[in-house]
């Protein structure tokens, strides 16, 4: 009977069908804005390379190239960390085993207080860089495919971007090195123009811009449901 949906740019893809269609807000923005750090006391390099494990074995040895490339270009006094989820500590564990610079392992749990005390993330494209965005923390989305799968979203998707913040704000805000595109120069050369003041001062003050774009007004997204719903009855 309702559809309740994140954003705005969703509902006419419903309602073209007469499916009433109420755009709520993000529930990943309540409760982000504790973790906000404006200054970082620490070089961390976030690396995030996914959920699935599938995605974890695409996006790690492209990890483990950028974070050598980085040493090798003199970027020592960095510290790497990585979040993971039980599908995946296992096979993250064994895998950096082999790296030279190894970083270090924390659970999902911890994973906001990490994104707060992050200088710049290297991540996935997925949820993840909605929650860095909201955090205003520096961020690289990366992604691999399979050819098949690039091709077909040529042709079928219309859209420019694959993270939210920049589909949100119709412009390229973080970097996306997606396919061919998602390798170890691509990515330094990436977070080399993120350690330049300016170029990270302008990022998260279009960030800053995007705030009131993952919410609908000042409710939270569960209290415009139940909100809604009670008056429906």
């Amino acid at each position: 009977d309702k559809l309740y949906a994140f954003f705005d740019f969703e509902k006419p893809y419903f309602t073209k069908y007469g499916l009433d269609t109420v755009a709520v807000g993000h529930p990943i923005s309540d409760g982000l804005d504790k973790y906000k750090k404006t200054v970082k006391d620490e070089k961390i390099i976030t690396l995030v390379p996914g959920s699935r494990i599938n995605e974890v074995k695409k996006l790690l040895p492209l990890f483990h190239k950028t974070v050598d490339m980085l040493y090798n270009c003199g970027y020592r006094g960095y510290k790497f960390v990585i979040p993971t989820v039980e599908t995946t500590e296992k096979y993250i564990k064994q895998d950096i085993k082999n790296w030279r610079i190894k970083p270090t392992l924390v659970c999902a749990d911890e994973r906001y207080s990490v994104y707060a005390n992050t200088y710049i993330a290297i991540v996935a494209s997925g949820t993840v860089s909605a929650e860095l965005a909201i955090m205003h923390i520096p961020t690289i989305v990366v992604y691999k495919m399979n050819p098949l799968t690039v091709l077909l979203a040529h042709i079928l998707l219309k859209i420019k971007w694959v993270s939210l913040v920049n589909i949100l704000m119709d412009k390229s805000i973080f970097p996306e090195l997606l396919c061919k595109k998602a390798n170890p120069c691509s990515v330094v050369d990436s977070l080399q123009q993120l350690t330049l003041p300016s170029v990270r001062d302008a990022m998260v003050a279009e960030l800053t811009k995007a705030d009131n774009k993952w919410v609908s007004g000042n409710k939270k997204p569960a209290y415009l449901i139940a909100e809604d719903i009670i008056k429906s009855l």
